[in-house]
């Protein structure tokens, strides 16, 4: 009766271990899963709260982690103790009731040695689990230091290519109110033009200058336009850059 309550302590640490095991290997999947989860990009409006959201949800997984591993780091120190004590205990217990059991030296030793086997290979598998949570535990806090470092960069180009596209649309409006005026100008110019009487000489002289300042004003406009071509392209470059950097936040959003 004695040697089955004794067999019966033993069985319950290995269960209790093997239990231990089993909820360390679901923690593992918890953090492995929650690594994984990305949330639904919103609006562009909405960009700079979702990345905050992204943050804090890497903060508390990161938390979460170290403070299961703190917890299942104490459990196994108490589990090895307890371990040691239901060991001695065993041991105590052989030797003062050799007689009443009468089993031989070897047959307890045998005993000892299969369960000493059985704890051991528990533990083996118990401290690879730790390991394993530890790994998880330096990843979790090496994507966090990565998301928020390409966070932080691709967040600083797009306000740089904002920053370039406002400027040129600002510029692109400014020549097109200046081509405007230039137009109204050389209609004021043709309709002087034609109101004058070709047959006087101080006429025709004015007919020479005015022409002479029509074709001065539209080798400006020629020039305004091909400014204008030049910042339009300019402005298509930035826009697709913009787009290009938006995609890329994106992606690291998901």
């Amino acid at each position: 009766r004695i040697q089955q309550v004794e067999e019966g302590d033993k069985q319950a640490i290995i269960d209790r271990l093997k239990a231990e095991v089993t909820f360390l290997r679901d923690q593992i999947r918890n953090a492995e899963r929650g690594g994984g989860d990305r949330r639904t990009p919103g609006t562009e409006g909405g960009r700079s709260e979702r990345q905050n959201e992204r943050e804090t949800e890497l903060q508390n997984q990161l938390l979460d982690v170290q403070e299961t591993y703190t917890t299942l780091s104490q459990r196994h120190a108490k589990l090895i103790a307890e371990m040691a004590k239901a060991r001695d205990a065993e041991q105590a217990g052989n030797e003062e009731n050799d007689d009443a059991l009468g089993d031989s030296a070897t047959e307890r030793l045998n005993r000892s040695n299969s369960f000493a086997q059985a704890v051991e290979q528990v533990v083996l598998e118990y401290e690879k689990t730790i390991r394993s949570l530890e790994q998880s535990l330096s990843s979790t806090r090496g994507t966090l230091s990565s998301t928020e470092t390409n966070l932080l960069e691709k967040e600083t180009k797009c306000a740089y290519v904002e920053t370039i596209n406002t400027q040129l649309q600002a510029r692109l409006q400014k020549l097109m109110d200046r081509e405007a005026s230039t137009e109204n100008y050389l209609h004021d110019l043709e309709a002087k033009l034609d109101g004058h009487t070709s047959g006087e000489e101080k006429n025709a002289t004015i007919i020479i200058e005015l022409r002479k300042e029509i074709s001065r004003v539209r080798e400006n406009e020629a020039s305004c336009e091909d400014y204008i071509s030049t910042l339009e392209e300019r402005l298509a470059e930035a826009d697709q850059d913009a787009e290009l950097m938006q995609r890329e936040i994106d992606r690291l959003e998901q």
